[in-house]
């Protein structure tokens, strides 16, 4: 049998609690927080009631209504019962507030000691909170989204529910609602990937040293399989841009934005707010570049945290991209990549007709 050792906040790793990281995390958290209370907070919206785009001058403050939401007071539907802008843009400027003072509070303060014993404080994990947060919300939104026709009218996003027109094709309703589902899902699962990779570090696990035997005995631990242990396999994940033997972090860093900026653009243009106008293509285009530089604040910061002290990144990140200099080099190729590719991407949508 082997010992189980007790983690202290002494006796933890850089990357399970580091003192600075756990400061530094509260402060991540709180600016988040903060930014994401900004957002909410609304003038005009378009009223299915009056069938026009009207200012919100008497909004619902009382919280016994709002949070009422919360709990079914309103329906079995929960926050998707809403059916007035009234409670809407109370309910915004309720989340605003408790986002601002909630950010500031995390900006001020430390994590309790309870948070400290029992959550990891590493780059990774905040990835795999941040994952669980998102695939939470993205379930909410596609079920928002196909029963509530106050937030979402039916003359822009069709009828209720899943369904496609009386031509067969399918409302924009439904596309929007299964890629809140789809992307959740797939958020759902990089958590739970997540999650396992920093339990696994945390119990002193080293994949690259080995520790899992890939001899065919399976009473010893044995992963391989025909899929993950193939020699197509094999060579395919070699041939990532991030594993590829021979590129600098700036050109994987390119590589790899180059096909996310390309693949971005389709939904912000076809399920933006002026999908159906001439600007289509530009707002979406503004609108990946939008999310792109987002994505390199993160990336930036998920830096700012792995890489202390200028000391080598530990994990499973390639030899070349294990320090702070190397994995800004590769977040400046992302930015010019993750650009150029979605510039790619409306260029050819805005000369489609020189294709077809």
């Amino acid at each position: 049998m082997t010992s189980v050792a007790v983690q202290t906040p002494e006796s933890i790793p850089w990357w399970a609690g580091n003192a600075r990281l756990t400061s530094l995390s509260g402060k991540l958290l709180g600016t988040h927080v903060a930014h994401a209370g900004l957002i909410v907070f609304w003038a005009g919206l378009y009223d299915p009631a009056v069938a026009s785009v009207r200012v919100i001058t008497e909004p619902t403050i009382n919280p016994g209504r709002i949070f009422g939401y919360l709990s079914g007071a309103f329906g079995k539907q929960g926050m998707a019962a809403v059916n007035n802008l009234e409670d809407v843009i109370g309910g915004h400027i309720w989340v605003g507030i408790l986002c601002i003072v909630g950010g500031f509070w995390h900006i001020l303060t430390k994590p309790f000691a309870w948070a400290k014993k029992l959550l990891f404080w590493s780059g990774e994990a905040y990835l795999s909170y941040s994952l669980g947060a998102l695939a939470y919300m993205g379930l909410l939104a596609a079920y928002f989204v196909t029963v509530n026709d106050t937030v979402y009218p039916t003359v822009f996003y069709g009828p209720l529910g899943l369904s496609t027109t009386t031509s067969g094709v399918i409302t924009v309703r439904t596309w929007l609602a299964t890629s809140h589902f789809a992307l959740a899902v797939v958020f759902l699962a990089g958590h739970i990937w997540h999650a396992l990779r920093v339990h696994v570090i945390a119990a002193g696990l080293d994949f690259q040293q080995g520790v899992i035997n890939p001899a065919r005995m399976p009473e010893i631990g044995n992963f391989d399989t025909p899929v993950n242990a193939s020699d197509i396999s094999l060579k395919f994940l070699a041939n990532l841009p991030i594993y590829r033997q021979g590129l600098s972090p700036f050109s994987q860093g390119l590589e790899i934005g180059m096909a996310h900026g390309y693949f971005l653009i389709g939904p912000f243009v076809k399920l933006g707010p002026l999908r159906d106008t001439e600007l289509a293509n530009q707002a979406g285009l503004l609108a990946t570049i939008g999310l792109v530089l987002i994505l390199s604040i993160c990336l930036w910061l998920y830096g700012s945290v792995s890489f202390q002290k200028r000391k080598p990144a530990q994990g499973e990140l390639p030899e070349n991209m294990k320090t702070a200099k190397s994995w800004s080099e590769f977040n400046a190729g992302w930015t010019v990549g993750s650009c150029g590719g979605a510039l790619f991407a409306f260029l050819l949508l805005t000369n489609s007709s020189l294709f077809f």
